[in-house]
């Protein structure tokens, strides 16, 4: 079950996945200092249960969120409870040819997004995060994205215990000259 947080930036997700087919309920979730988007229980090594969560931001929230460094500070260490997290980025990556980060305005038109981060110290913040904070991020352009994202998050963890997956594993065969 996919326990989706109900305040304001997740609780949009509730109906979308639920067209996915996904089980869905829409709750409070508050885990001591920290309001993970989604939780849910996954199949671990020997089907062992592993506790998941995940925080979805639109890249312009996220901009705001490391420079007023709430994630780092307060999202990220109430979210070393769970086994495994993932930062859920959405949003397109645009920069200026100084690499200043940008946003859409209509069409064709791009203006400085808030916050005033170049594209270089955005990626080595989220790299840091990944190494340092165990966040694991992950991209999304749009929230189509977003949703398949989160299904196909959601099935790797539930559908066989972690040291059931087999697509890491390979033989390479080189193919013959002729």
């Amino acid at each position: 079950m996919l326990l989706v947080d109900d305040r304001a930036g997740s609780r949009d997700l509730v109906e979308p996945l639920k067209r996915l087919g996904l089980p869905v309920r829409r709750t409070h979730n508050d885990f001591g200092d920290c309001h993970p988007d989604l939780v849910f229980e996954g199949r671990g090594e020997g089907g062992r249960a592993v506790s998941i969560a995940v925080e979805h931001k639109q890249l312009r929230e996220l901009v705001q969120a490391l420079r007023t460094q709430r994630l780092q500070g307060y999202q990220m260490p109430g979210m070393r409870q769970f086994d495994y997290t993932y930062l859920f980025i959405e949003g397109e990556l645009l920069y200026d040819r100084h690499g200043l980060l940008q946003r859409r305005q209509g069409r064709r038109r791009l203006v400085p997004l808030e916050g005033h981060m170049t594209v270089g110290e955005l990626l080595k913040r989220i790299h840091v995060l990944h190494l340092r904070g165990g966040l694991n991020p992950w991209w999304t352009v749009n929230r189509a994205d977003t949703l398949q994202a989160l299904s196909a998050l959601y099935h790797v963890w539930t559908d066989q215990d972690l040291d059931q997956h087999k697509s890491h594993l390979a033989m390479y065969v080189a193919p013959p000259l002729t």
